[in-house]
């Protein structure tokens, strides 16, 4: 009955989850083409002492023979000029004095005159740090801990501008090898350790890659399993009810930012914006997707009996797949589009922002544990499993990798999105059990959070 019923609806639910996933994306890019200000300056400022600190560390090695002396051209003035420029002030003062002063801070005062020249930056002598970026003399160090206090300059730049300034005394010292080194060192050792742990990480990944397919296949469920589907929305209901839930989100995310803006920090509005979206997406599957089982998790196969020492092993192998994957097709989306700040994560800035421990551990809550239950509930619980029925298995997974990657709203991140949505899709396939895709999801999360907070410091 229910291929009767979805037969003719087949052909136009496809061409419509085809056409939404292709143009989601390139929307938000038109609309929001040019608008760079839609990162915020702690984020900014941060992300260019990342890059200075980091060409640091490769400049160094390069004088060494260690890397080759291009690879050390991460931190471009002009290019960062050009952003400032396209933002509202006072947005656009404090990213070009603050990544100034860093520049500064790292004895580059030649980047620092060239990205102030060129973001058009008049400096007053009552301006925050006018006298490290002009030909002011020096003040008194008390104006120096008080413009830091109140600025985006990372502590490990401020901490160096002190030192410098200390024991200069009515001029800023100059920066040597020796204590810029001690200044780096410790960074140095995260930077090789994250290497080191990324380096087994792929290699590993692709040996699963290469072997568990093979494991894999012999435990493969029979076609029956996955022809008797537990929900019984039609093709296009299926698609009006991803619809319909991405339109909610969108205008609960609308709605709820004025109304909690003064009472929640960014990160609270992250937590709340996600439980509203996930709620939206629980209440429309559970009373609009036919569901056929007395319970929902089992419906999704994410009830206490998915979760098994089976499923949580393949939701692993599928996180180890996803690592050489995944980076290959982001080294293919950078050199086919580019980069961008429109391909940022918008948890990330949230992350590397947050003013306090407490915000930070919100974050990390949203996108490690809230995050992955509620997209793989959505994406292969529903989705997933409602596409391999109607349409097949690989045919399924690739129309929902497609669906995942473009909900993300980024050109920039769209492939390797859509390579990330295939190994869920065929972990949830092979394991016939949400758990298994919860927890390669989470793992990806927790991977990228942790590599963020050691790349920014």
């Amino acid at each position: 009955m229910d291929a009767q019923l979805g037969d003719k609806d087949r052909p136009i639910a496809a061409t419509l989850f085809v056409l939404t996933a292709l143009s989601l994306p390139v929307l938000f890019r038109v609309e929001g083409d040019g608008a760079t200000s839609h990162l915020p300056a702690q984020f900014l400022v941060q992300s260019a002492a990342f890059e200075l600190r980091l060409q640091t560390l490769l400049e160094g090695d390069s004088q060494s023979n260690l890397v080759p002396a291009e690879l050390g051209q991460l931190f471009d003035p002009e290019e960062w000029a050009a952003l400032a420029v396209e933002m509202e002030e006072p947005d656009r003062f404090a990213v070009a004095t603050q990544i100034a002063v860093v520049c500064v801070a790292l004895d580059r005062k030649e980047d620092a005159s060239k990205l102030l020249a060129k973001s058009g930056v008049k400096l007053e002598p009552e301006a925050s740090f006018a006298y490290l970026l002009g030909d002011q003399p020096l003040p008194r160090i008390d104006r120096l801990h008080a413009d830091l206090d109140t600025s985006f300059v990372p502590a490990w730049a401020g901490k160096l501008l002190v030192d410098r300034y200390r024991e200069g005394g009515a001029a800023l010292v100059p920066l040597n090898k020796e204590t810029l080194e001690s200044a780096l060192a410790e960074y140095a050792e995260s930077i090789g350790l994250l290497a080191a742990v990324l380096a087994v990480l792929f290699l590993s990944g692709i040996v699963v890659l290469v072997v568990a397919p093979r494991f894999l296949s012999k435990h493969r469920e029979p076609a029956s399993v996955f022809s008797n589907g537990r929900i019984g929305a039609t093709p296009l209901r299926t698609y009006l009810l991803f619809a319909a839930w991405f339109v909610l989100s969108t205008a609960a995310g609308m709605l709820l930012s004025p109304l909690f803006s003064d009472l929640l920090s960014k990160a609270g509005m992250v937590l709340v914006s996600y439980i509203a979206t996930a709620l939206a997406g629980v209440l429309l599957v559970k009373y609009r997707g036919g569901i056929r089982n007395r319970s929902l998790a089992s419906a999704v196969d994410l009830a206490p009996a998915s979760l098994s020492p089976r499923a949580l092993g393949i939701g692993v192998l599928g996180y180890l797949g996803a690592v050489p994957l995944v980076f290959v097709l982001v080294v293919a989306a950078t050199l086919l589009l580019g980069g961008g700040s429109e391909g940022v994560n918008p948890g990330i800035p949230i992350l590397v922002g947050a003013p306090t421990d407490q915000d930070r551990w919100i974050v990390l809550l949203t996108v490690v544990v809230m995050a992955p239950l509620f997209e793989e509930f959505l994406f292969r619980g529903f989705l997933f499993q409602q596409l391999r029925r109607f349409f097949g298995g690989l045919n399924g997974a690739a129309l929902s990798a497609l669906i995942f990657a473009s909900v993300h709203l980024s050109i920039e991140s769209f492939l390797p999105l859509f390579g990330l949505g295939l190994v869920l899709a065929g972990v949830y396939h092979f394991s016939r059990s949400l758990w298994a895709c919860a927890l390669t999801h989470a793992l990806w999360n927790l991977g990228t959070a942790v590599s963020v907070l050691v790349l920014f410091g």
